[in-house]
């Protein structure tokens, strides 16, 4: 499918998202449908008023507009249909409350449909490269069917902060998307399915992340869990089902661990109910954020925490397949066993250990190490950074010469995007701004590495693309050191919202490979995270800086428009 469909369908996704989810809002306000708080000591609600909860719709609608409009795909069409039945489980829950037992049935029922239908059923699994087990024919088939039952429910039960069952959604679907195209030899079938699914997720979080003024609801959360339960059968398959041709199956460790917290945190709170003689579908503040929370962090704080959680147990199990050639398979058994540690004592906590530990964070709050040099000098290093990033994104464009005329169109919207977020910026637009600057960078970064970087000097010729790599080098031990001496500790560099946009970059490691090697992406991937941590530092330290970067993007943005689609140079004597 043409690249240009597949990324027009994720812009449609999230635009879609982004509009409808106010009307949700609205209606849901309407029909006074809303997750109302808890009450008493036990409390497993965090919000303190009640807020509507019917925002899986929007992200549905927002998935599902570029599939009708653009996408012919068979497996995308059938995977489709059968998750409006598991949406629709989720919505009449969310309007009547239906019981347990019920959900459950009909969700195992609708998972052994997907495996027939998807021919997901699983011969045998693989837990080390040394190690395969075959699984009997009936257990070919129930085996997959719990996996997408346990997929929804652990996606139900984490969804407790705002913004965490997106945002936790959208980095394991990322790295099962990125397992996959690893297995396939970067197919892009993936992407088709994976994008408009994160658009729309996407754009549901700009209303969701904290303070949340709609909530995702069952309807949300079930399907969600589901297209998370799916896309691990799609990589434990032996079989790539868009193309029917075999493919390398990973190992289960590796896939789990692409959603290792939710799977980890929603097992270990299931036995300790059981232990404490409870009903385990009973809902309480056992779970791994309510521990956060516990410990003295806010909502912001839990949940960037709980992503990073998330990517680190998503990295370590793919670290075997990226680097087959070495002996990492040691990485995904050592996390795994680090979780299975972390999150028991999380949830086994007692108000005596846990009061020891509040108390602790409050001494670490209260005595901070901040007085590291004298203000001139953090002024200084603020200042170093700042021109370092001006070297990085804005200087290397007049030195690259000539670009391509897909950099130049790319350039044209990112530009557009900037000007209209300069024309509409409040306070309320924090979401849209994170958004508009991380595709600024990623498009500045992509223009600078597609074109070797030479100066001209006394009629010689200079490649300058060495001190421009040590820039890089020099940025992130810089802004990491920076970020260390003068943040405070009682907050992160980094809201929900900027975590999620600085993954923003990873996405460009789904495309197909030829593409990642032409325009050097798995390069510009780690660069841009790089670029846009420290972005991020400067704009928490001074918003002056925030400003003189913004307007050096629409002077190097505008200057490639100009060289790739006008011909305009700039021309040396």
């Amino acid at each position: 499918m043409n690249s240009f469909i597949v990324m027009f369908g994720f812009a449609v996704s999230l635009v879609v998202s982004v509009s409808a989810t106010p009307a949700v809002t609205l209606i849901s306000k309407k029909l006074k449908l809303f997750d109302v708080p808890d009450s008493g000591h036990n409390a497993r609600r965090i919000h303190s008023t009640p807020i509507p909860r019917l925002g899986g719709i929007s992200i549905f609608l927002g998935f599902l507009a570029p599939i009708v409009l653009f996408y012919d795909n068979d497996v995308l069409t059938s995977i489709s249909l059968i998750s409006i039945s598991i949406f629709l489980l989720g919505l009449i829950d969310d309007l009547f409350n239906v019981s347990a037992v019920k959900r459950i049935v009909i969700q195992l029922t609708i998972a052994f449909i997907t495996t027939v239908q998807l021919n997901l059923s699983i011969d045998s699994i693989i837990l080390t490269q040394g190690i395969h087990i075959s699984l009997p024919f009936a257990l070919s088939y129930a085996l997959p069917t719990l996996i997408i039952v346990g997929a929804i429910n652990s996606l139900n039960m984490i969804d407790g902060l705002d913004g965490l069952a997106g945002g936790v959604f959208i980095v394991s679907l990322l790295m099962l998307a990125y397992l996959f195209s690893i297995t396939t030899n970067f197919s892009d079938a993936t992407v088709i399915i994976a994008l408009p699914m994160i658009g729309a997720t996407l754009g549901f979080l700009r209303y969701n992340t904290h303070p949340a003024t709609i909530f995702m609801g069952d309807s949300g959360s079930n399907w969600l869990g589901y297209m998370i339960g799916v896309f691990i059968l799609i990589n434990l398959s032996s079989t790539n089902i868009f193309t029917d041709q075999p493919k390398a199956a990973p190992s289960l460790i590796s896939a789990i661990l692409c959603f290792a917290i939710p799977i980890f945190d929603t097992f270990l709170v299931i036995v300790s109910r059981m232990i404490k003689g409870l009903n385990p579908m009973h809902s309480d503040n056992r779970h791994f954020h309510h521990s956060l929370i516990n410990l003295g962090l806010s909502q912001s704080q839990a949940v960037v925490c709980i992503y990073f959680l998330s990517i680190c147990s998503a990295i370590s199990g793919l670290l075997p397949i990226i680097y087959p050639n070495y002996s990492l398979e040691w990485a995904p058994i050592l996390w795994s066993s680090l979780l299975i540690t972390i999150i028991p004592l999380s949830v086994f906590l007692d108000k005596k250990n846990l009061q020891r530990l509040v108390n602790f964070k409050k001494y670490v709050v209260a005595h901070p190490t901040l007085s590291v040099g004298s203000t001139r000098l953090i002024t200084l290093w603020e200042r170093v950074n700042k021109y370092c990033l001006f070297s990085v994104l804005v200087l290397p464009s007049v030195f690259a010469g000539g670009f391509d005329v897909t950099i130049g169109y790319i350039s044209t919207v990112s530009l557009a995007l900037l000007l209209t977020m300069f024309a509409t910026t409040t306070k309320k637009n924090d979401f849209f701004e994170t958004v508009v600057i991380a595709i600024c960078c990623i498009t500045l970064l992509i223009a600078n590495n597609h074109r070797i970087l030479q100066v001209g000097f006394q009629g010689s010729i200079y490649h300058i693309n060495d001190l421009y790599n040590f820039l890089f080098i020099f940025l992130a031990a810089s802004t990491s050191m920076f970020v260390l001496f003068t943040l405070k500790r009682k907050y992160l560099i980094l809201t929900p919202s900027d975590f999620l946009m600085a993954l923003i970059p990873l996405l460009m490691l789904l495309s197909p490979q030829h593409i990642i090697q032409e325009y050097y992406l798995d390069i510009i991937s780690l660069r841009c995270f790089i670029v846009f941590i420290a972005y991020k530092a400067l704009e928490k330290r001074r918003r002056s800086s925030n400003r003189h970067l913004k307007l050096a993007f629409i002077f190097s943005l505008a200057y490639i428009a100009s060289v790739s689609l006008l011909g305009f140079k700039i021309m040396y004597d």
